[in-house]
This record gives C-alpha cells, sequence and structure tokens, in this order.
C-alpha cells in the first residue's frame, strides 16, 4: 500500500514539475517575442 501512495506522489510530482516548466517556458517566449532581437 506504501509503495503505490508513493508511486502516486511521486507522478503527481512529476506532473506539478512538467507544468511549472511549461508554464515558464510560455512566459520566456512571451517575453522573448516582446523583445526586439539584435
Amino acid at each position: 500500500m506504501a509503495t503505490s501512495i508513493v508511486d502516486d506522489t511521486s507522478v503527481s510530482g512529476v506532473l506539478l514539475l512538467l507544468l511549472c516548466l511549461l508554464l515558464i517556458t510560455a512566459w520566456c517566449l512571451t517575453n522573448a517575442s516582446h523583445i526586439p532581437g539584435p
């Protein structure tokens, strides 16, 4: 039982991490598009 709980927590943590990375990437791309290139 404990193993399944740990696995569920790990999966949730990975999904949350991927979501955070996606939001950060989208934020960086949005800001970069507003900044004129060299």
